[in-house]
């Protein structure tokens, strides 16, 4: 539990950290989605404009060293983290979304997650929980800006779902979202399933 809990606070910080960020590559995924990586130029077909879930599409991340899929937008992209072995689903500058892997089991990790996220000494900005279940949460700061953590059991690890991405791999350094952004990235993550 020390070890998993050592794990999770790390993860937590990478992730608390990292809220509105990423980058990009080339190598084609299934499905026609692209791995991108931090060391290529700017992507080609980002889309700048608000996703809708009724366009987005099965998106395969076999490749990404996640043997699941997810609903993401057609354009989607996964652009590797150089640090963590996490992934961000890139859909533009309105739609990114981190998934890690982390050990132990969803309810754990929810459960650790939420207790640091929440603590108002490590995260002073914390201001309520607008959605809380045994696997995920969606949260509110003082100034209403919302982000979301979704766990998932895979095969004896927890994948850990959140909204935003590493400022320093953003292609657009865009990290301005909407609420309508972050509940949307909160309705996809919950997508995600096991292949």
């Amino acid at each position: 539990m020390k070890r998993t809990l050592l794990s999770t606070t790390f993860a937590l910080s990478c992730m608390l950290a990292s809220c509105g960020e990423i980058h990009q590559g080339a190598n084609t995924l299934k499905g026609g989605a692209q791995v991108m990586t931090a060391s290529m130029g700017t992507p080609t077909n980002v889309l700048h404009k608000r996703p809708n879930f009724d366009d987005f599409a099965v998106f395969d991340l076999s490749n990404a060293g996640f043997a699941a899929t997810i609903m993401a937008p057609k354009n989607a992209r996964v652009i590797p983290h150089k640090t963590n072995l996490g992934v961000t689903v890139y859909g533009g500058k309105y739609f990114k979304m981190q998934l890690n892997k982390i050990q132990g089991t969803a309810q754990e990790n929810t459960q650790a997650i939420r207790a640091l996220a929440t603590n108002k000494d490590l995260n002073p900005s914390f201001a309520k929980l607008e959605v809380d279940g045994a696997t995920g949460y969606l949260k509110a700061d003082k100034n209403g800006v919302l982000s979301f953590v979704h766990c998932v059991d895979a095969n004896g690890e927890t994948v850990v779902i959140s909204s935003g991405m590493p400022y320093r791999l953003s292609p657009d350094k865009f990290t301005a979202y909407t609420r309508q952004d972050i509940q949307l990235m909160w309705k996809s993550a919950k997508t995600f399933k096991l292949k």
